[in-house]
């Protein structure tokens, strides 16, 4: 049986990371569930992330993209070119991985992340600041 504080834990987890997909790398998504879940081993930050962020990317809230450092951190949903499934399946279920320099993989929100965020009252998303 799922206990009910720990799925709303991790749906909390969630709209932390959908809230921080602001053209960031996915190394950053490991380092906010370190900070969201210091109780957990570093395999069980790597499923838990790996979960998450596949379970965002189905939903459509948020998507991938491959950039260099110079561009990557400042592109508009317009001008990136979203990865296949397949490909982030497989980097997430590595856990550790070195990209190449010209070809970091980074998360943005969608559109549609976006309108979810703004639908939720008034403090349901996690800040990271607070955890820091």
């Amino acid at each position: 049986m799922i206990d009910p504080e720990e799925s709303s834990r991790y749906e909390r987890f969630r709209l932390l990371l959908v809230s921080e997909a602001k053209c960031e790398e996915v190394g950053h998504a490991y380092f906010i569930a370190k900070k969201f879940y210091p109780e957990k081993t570093g395999d069980e930050i790597c499923e838990v992330v790996m979960d998450a962020l596949l379970e965002l990317l189905d939903e459509d809230l948020i998507l991938f993209y491959r950039a260099g450092p110079d561009t990557g951190y400042h592109l508009e949903l317009s001008e990136v070119e979203p990865r296949a499934r397949e490909e982030i399946a497989a980097v997430l279920k590595q856990c550790t991985w070195v990209d190449p320099p010209d070809q970091i993989l980074f998360f943005l929100e969608t559109e549609k992340g976006v309108a979810h965020l703004g639908n939720l009252p008034p403090g349901a998303v996690p800040r990271l600041a607070d955890m820091l």
